[in-house]
């Protein structure tokens, strides 16, 4: 028997997909339009919605982006929010983005000084500049899928801010310039994917950032300047075989830093004065790679360190002024063969015991206060000159035999305890 069923319409039935709702014209500002609480626009390209500015937002409220909207009769996603939509929000607390959204532009949070928590759709890739900055109630961000960039100051002054996690399935991150700055909360900075640019002042006054971890095969050349300065906390740093330049101020005042490793792989050549300038628990460190460039006062205030080591074929010229100084605990140092100079300061009051000049040296300059050296071994057949009162305690200086007369007469304050190298 032949069997018919007619499909009925069900009455009273509705679809999960929620409600679009129509936007009104804003009678202020031709092409925007508002749902009451926000305000949006059409994308250049007309083809779909963006959040541009938020309007009445009731305070301890959470603010709900609708996926799509209404305009005009016609229905747009909304796939953007706006530079500097949320700008200044005293009464945003919290907000839900969905996931339509792939853009948020630069500044878009700036300021929310409410806001305590944000989800970030699967969709954004990248974290604009400013977006976040001086959001000082922020403790959590949760990113639901790959980041490729944190920009330019993007959780600038978030000071509430506790833990930041990169997405593992994030293929490789660029963490640029004054993006953490003085998040003095931050603990903790979880990354499994390859970083491939840390920009000036990244991390500068994270004071509570005990560790950060390069995960292998990050292939940034350079270390920006400031980038951890004052991070007062920070133990360990491990500095990637790909880094070719640490610049100013990189780790200065990092009194809580003991270990700095530097693989024999390091393609490291320069350092930027002030590098490690108050890194007071630092101990050691080895350079593996010939160094042709120093900055000023790199070690200074290193005051418990006892070994520094620079490959002997290094290029610099010079050791600039302040380098070691306040180094109380350096016993030995091993000066490279091309230092013509060694300026102003460079070794004030370091526990050297025992030195050698290289044969092309020229001079050393004023204030090399080290009462601790007894012992100069000079290779240059040429006396540097020499500032008398920097080495008060001397025992013993040994010269090339072919040069014992001009020494004599040169150092004449030593004359008596110059003798030739065996």
């Amino acid at each position: 028997m032949l069997t018919i069923i007619a499909v009925l319409p069900l009455v009273g039935c509705s679809s999960d997909e929620p409600e679009v709702q129509s936007l009104e014209a804003d009678d202020n500002n031709e092409g925007r339009y508002t749902d009451g609480t926000l305000f949006y626009s059409l994308t250049a390209d007309g083809q779909s919605a963006q959040v541009v500015r938020y309007g009445n937002v009731s305070p301890d409220s959470t603010v709900i982006i609708p996926s799509k909207v209404r305009i005009k009769g016609k229905t747009y996603e909304v796939t953007r929010i706006y530079n500097a939509a949320f700008y200044d929000c005293f009464s945003l607390t919290a907000i839900e983005i969905p996931g339509s959204v792939k853009e948020i532009y630069g500044g878009a949070f700036n300021k929310c000084a409410r806001l305590k928590s944000i989800t970030l759709p699967a969709a954004i890739t990248r974290i604009a500049e400013n977006v976040f900055q001086d959001c000082s109630q922020l403790e959590e961000v949760h990113i639901l899928g790959p980041i490729d960039t944190i920009a330019h100051k993007a959780f600038y002054n978030c000071k509430s801010l506790k833990s930041f996690t990169v997405p593992s399935s994030s293929p490789s991150i660029s963490i640029q310039g004054a993006a953490f700055y003085y998040c003095s909360s931050l603990s903790a900075f979880h990354v499994t994917s390859p970083i491939k640019e840390i920009g000036g002042y990244a991390f500068k006054g994270c004071a509570s950032l005990e560790s950060f971890t390069f995960p292998e095969g990050s292939d940034l050349s350079v270390l920006g300047e400031g980038c951890f300065w004052s991070c007062s906390s920070l133990i360990s740093i491990n500095i990637p075989a790909s880094v070719k330049t640490i610049e100013d101020d990189a780790f200065f005042n990092c009194p809580s830093i003991k270990t700095v490793e530097i693989p024999d792989d390091s393609k490291l050549e320069a350092v930027g004065g002030y590098a490690f300038d108050g890194c007071a628990s630092l101990t050691s460190i080895t350079f593996t790679h010939p160094l042709t460039s120093l900055g000023i006062n790199v070690f200074a205030n290193c005051k418990n360190i006892e070994s520094v080591v620079i490959p002997a074929s290094s290029t610099i010229e010079y050791i600039p002024m302040g380098t070691f100084y306040f180094c109380f605990a350096l016993k030995a140092f091993e000066i490279p063969d091309a230092v013509k100079g060694i300026d102003e300061k460079a070794f004030q009051s370091c526990s050297i015991e025992s030195l050698t000049l290289p044969e092309n040296l020229e001079y050393i300059g004023m204030y090399n206060d080290c009462n601790s050296l007894k012992t100069i071994h000079s290779k240059a057949t040429t006396p540097p000159t020499i500032d008398f009162n920097s080495f008060k305690n001397l025992k013993a200086i040994y010269v090339p035999a072919s040069s014992l007369d001009v020494y004599k007469s040169k150092w004449w304050i030593w004359a008596d305890i110059i003798y030739p190298e065996e």
